[in-house]
């Protein structure tokens, strides 16, 4: 890959002219740094993420079939709640053994339709939060999984004499080609010019690997999509630990409740149908 053709260098005339004749010759030392590289040496780690994502969609198929097990009992138990709570009312021919209990069997057929009823809401709000966390986890394991080596360029420092910068060029982009300008007869400010245009660049080239800056620019571009404000944005990338985190509370809080809900509502329909049955067995033994 040759220099850029924005670049124009001086010929040797034009800088030996503008150069102090009795500058003297820059010190080239060894000191080259080693390339940093964003990667993932934990593979134990890698191999886990990566199982976790393959498994994601059994184990997310195995929750939805669990939800919808709890769904239909308990879709049952309050449908035959409000069976029994219509009949009782709309029956003027009642047995004195259900008149006796009537109150009961009313109160416990309303007790189990309303315990029922939130259990469903809870239970809808838990697998949307079940949805979104396994959809970001899926995502970040999936990203762990396939995650690349991506060059960090160095920073370039006073220190960085014009070869090791053009070596620099080429470990860390891979320019075996590029251009080298024979300074040997370039006095000290001609090398000097000759070393910013390396360095110039190489920092043009560096903007490329940017990191945090395409990172911005891709979160940017969803909000875009989404309608998210850039406050919220901002906010959203910058707190996203605590985001994962409430989010995980929250699902906590909604297991427990759609688990307390749904044994409440067994619970509530077992003491009902108890209660009728030795109302009956006392009546009839």
């Amino acid at each position: 890959m040759k220099l850029p053709t924005f670049i124009q260098l001086p010929n040797k005339t034009e800088i030996n002219e503008r150069a102090a004749s009795n500058s003297h010759e820059s010190r080239h030392k060894s000191h080259t740094r080693p390339l940093a590289i964003i990667t993932m040496p934990y593979r134990y780690l890698k191999l886990l993420y990566s199982q976790s994502y393959d498994s994601y969609q059994e184990n997310q198929d195995r929750n939805s079939l669990k939800f919808d097990k709890a769904d239909k009992i308990v879709t049952w138990l309050v449908g035959f709640s409000i069976g029994i709570f219509t009949l009782i009312l709309s029956s003027e021919d009642n047995s004195p053994q259900i008149q006796e209990i009537k109150n009961e069997l009313l109160i416990i057929s309303l007790l189990v339709t309303i315990s029922g009823l939130i259990f469903r809401v809870i239970s809808f709000y838990t697998q949307i939060t079940v949805v979104d966390i396994g959809l970001s986890f899926k995502s970040h394991a999936r990203a762990f999984k396939t995650k690349v080596e991506i060059p960090e360029p160095r920073e370039i420092n006073e220190q960085d004499t014009t070869e090791e910068i053009i070596q620099f060029l080429k470990d860390d982009f891979n320019l075996q080609d590029i251009t080298i300008i024979d300074t040997i007869e370039f006095n000290l400010l001609s090398k000097e010019m000759i070393r910013s245009l390396y360095k110039n660049y190489y920092e043009t080239l560096a903007k490329n690997n940017d990191v945090e800056l395409q990172e911005k620019q891709f979160f940017d571009n969803i909000a875009l999509h989404y309608g998210i404000s850039k406050r919220n944005r901002e906010n959203l990338v910058t707190n996203m630990d605590s985001l994962i985190k409430r989010r995980g509370i929250l699902f906590q809080v909604l297991k427990f409740l759609s688990k307390l809900f749904f044994f409440l509502t067994l619970g509530i329909f077992a003491t009902g149908t108890s209660l009728l049955l030795l109302n009956v067995i006392s009546n009839y033994c």
